[in-house]
C-alpha cells in the first residue's frame, strides 16, 4: 500500500479515495459479490500479512489492529493513531485492487447481551458521552434507562452500540474467518498460526498498554446487571444480530424474574 495513506494527511486521503472510488467499487463488487458500501471503510487492510480485519467496535477492535501492526511494521502505536494511520478497503492502490483474493477477511463479531453492557460501561465512564446521550448512572438502574433510552431511538445514534451487522461489509458466511469473542486469544491465533504469520511472543495475553483503560469485564457482569425485563428488552432490540450472528437468545447465565 502506498506510503501516503499511512503518514498523509485525513483530507489528501478522502480526496484520492472520492476519486478512485468508482475503480475501487467496480473491483470490490467482482471480488466480493453484495456487498454493504458503507462498511468499507470499516475495513482495515494489512497487504504485508495478507490479511483484511473488518472493523467492530466493542469487540477488541483496537486490540487486534494494534497486533496486526506490530505484526506488521514492527511497532505499535497509541489507540488513536493506529486507528487512523491504518489502511481500509478504501486505500488500496489499482495493483493491490487486482489481487484482493490474497488478503484473508476476518471479523471479530460478540453476543449481544454482552456487547451492549461492555459499551454502557465503557462509554459512559466519559463526561462528554453522559453530556451528549445521557446521565446514566454505572449501575444496573442506570443500565436499564440506557435500553429504554435505546429502545426509543438511541440505537443509531452510536456505533458502540448499534447493530453489528451494520458494520459487516459481507453476510457472515461469507468470511474467510469468523472469530467469535468468547473464545478470541485461542481462535485468534489459530486464524495466524494456519497462515504461518509470525505473532510476537506473549500476545493478547492481555489488552495492549494503550487500550487497557477500555476494559469493562462485561462478560463477568452479566447476572449483576441483567433481570428478566432488561434480557428481553436486549433479545427484541438486537433481534437481527443474534439471528444473523448465530447466537442463541437465551441469555448466558441466570436472571431474577421481575
Amino acid at each position: 500500500m502506498a506510503e501516503y495513506n499511512r503518514s498523509g494527511s485525513q483530507i489528501s486521503r478522502m480526496v484520492r479515495r472520492a476519486l478512485s472510488l468508482p475503480l475501487t467499487m467496480r473491483r470490490l463488487s467482482a471480488h466480493y459479490g453484495a456487498l454493504r458500501w458503507r462498511a468499507a471503510a470499516n475495513v482495515a487492510v494489512f497487504p504485508e500479512l495478507g490479511l483484511a480485519y473488518n472493523r467492530i467496535k466493542k469487540n477488541a477492535n483496537t486490540s487486534v489492529l494494534l497486533l496486526l501492526q506490530q505484526m506488521a511494521q514492527g511497532k505499535v502505536d497509541n489507540r488513536k493513531d493506529v486507528k487512523r494511520k491504518t489502511g481500509t478497503l478504501l486505500d488500496l492502490s489499482r495493483d493491490e485492487l487486482r489481487t484482493l483474493d490474497r488478503l484473508h477477511l476476518f471479523v471479530v463479531i460478540r453476543n449481544p447481551y454482552s456487547r451492549v453492557l461492555s459499551a454502557f460501561l465503557d462509554r459512559f465512564r466519559n463526561p462528554d458521552y453522559r453530556r451528549r446521550y445521557g446521565p446514566f448512572d454505572l449501575t444496573p438502574e442506570g443500565f436499564g434507562e440506557f435500553l429504554v433510552w435505546l429502545e426509543n431511538g438511541g440505537m443509531s445514534r452510536n456505533g458502540h452500540w448499534n447493530y453489528q451487522r451494520k458494520r459487516m461489509i459481507l453476510p457472515l458466511a461469507a468470511y474467510d474467518t469468523v472469530i467469535r469473542f468468547e473464545n478470541f486469544r485461542e481462535e485468534l491465533v489459530n486464524m495466524l498460526n494456519a497462515r504461518d504469520l509470525n505473532i510476537p511472543e506473549d500476545c493478547l495475553q492481555e489488552l495492549f498498554p494503550a487500550d487497557r483503560d477500555k476494559r469493562t469485564s462485561a462478560s463477568k457482569k452479566l447476572e449483576q446487571y441483567y433481570n428478566a425485563e432488561k434480557r428481553d428488552r436486549v433479545a427484541r432490540l438486537y433481534a437481527v444480530d443474534f439471528k444473523e450472528l448465530g447466537y442463541p437468545v437465551a441469555f448466558p447465565g441466570k436472571v431474577i424474574d421481575t
